[in-house]
């Protein structure tokens, strides 16, 4: 991937959080455009990195299909990249690439993030874990996800500092704890306390209030668009997910059949 990737990841991310900004219930055809390329251009790395040098893979990126060439191992198919393109990916309802997402292990994950002297915070890597656990309908999820909150907690911090874990990490695991429980009155309580948390840390002062990560709450969106779903097929529980920080449109996949994934 040529160096000038990762702008291109970055300048797609910007302009779909301006987007939202503008229409932050995701009405409009040109909102759900600009999410869905931003999810295809964050998943290709991970495509590229799952096959051999000489190999290709074919993904539609930006409505064309794109013949994509092997990637090594690095910073754009790294932990915390992996979490944006399976949140995405979960909010797009796009299987065939939340399917392929979880055949990335963390190990595989954590040696990317590790070239060139990268580190994530520990718990990320049972997080990712137990996320793909939720997904694959594994017996570690519970596992998983114990560890990952105990290593999410403020006097755990590494590299994020105290407050990002405390107001930004742990409400999303514990949201995630909460969905699997199929408890709606927990889960509605997690996600509201995940919501209030994210708008508190982005409004603490002036230079967070114009950060375009504030828009919204990426992964705790992948966590309630999955509880969107769930809610489908589930009888009784029945979430609460009204909140002008979770997209509308993108979480009732009103705009789903319009764009080809």
């Amino acid at each position: 991937m040529p160096p000038t990737a990762g702008m291109v990841f970055d300048n797609i991310a910007l302009m779909t959080k301006i987007y939202l900004a503008v229409d932050p219930s995701g009405a409009h055809l040109y909102t759900w455009e600009a999410w869905t390329t931003w999810m295809q251009v964050a998943e290709a790395p991970f495509a590229m990195c799952s096959i051999a040098p000489g190999e290709t893979v074919e993904r539609i990126i930006n409505q064309k299909r794109r013949t994509l060439r092997h990637l090594p191992p690095g910073h754009t198919c790294d932990a915390g990249t992996w979490l944006t393109a399976f949140s995405l990916a979960v909010s797009c309802r796009d299987e065939n690439r939340v399917a392929s997402l979880c055949q990335i292990t963390p190990a595989f994950l954590r040696e990317a993030s590790e070239k060139h002297g990268g580190a994530y915070d520990e718990y990320i890597y049972p997080w990712i874990a137990a996320l793909q656990d939720f997904i694959l309908n594994r017996p570690t999820l519970g596992d998983n996800l114990y560890q990952a909150m105990d290593l999410s907690r403020p006097e755990n911090a590494s590299i994020s500092d105290a407050e990002s874990l405390n107001l930004l990490v742990f409400p999303v695991i514990e949201s995630l704890y909460r969905l699997a429980q199929q408890d709606t009155e927990k889960f509605n309580e997690a996600m509201e306390q995940g919501t209030r948390l994210f708008r508190a840390y982005y409004t603490a002062d002036e230079e967070r209030s114009r950060d375009t990560n504030g828009a919204v709450p990426l992964q705790l969106f992948g966590i309630a668009c999955m509880a969107y779903d769930l809610a489908q097929v589930v009888p009784g529980f029945n979430p609460d997910l009204e909140s002008g920080y979770l997209p509308k449109h993108i979480l009732e996949r009103s705009r789903y059949s319009e764009t080809e994934l």
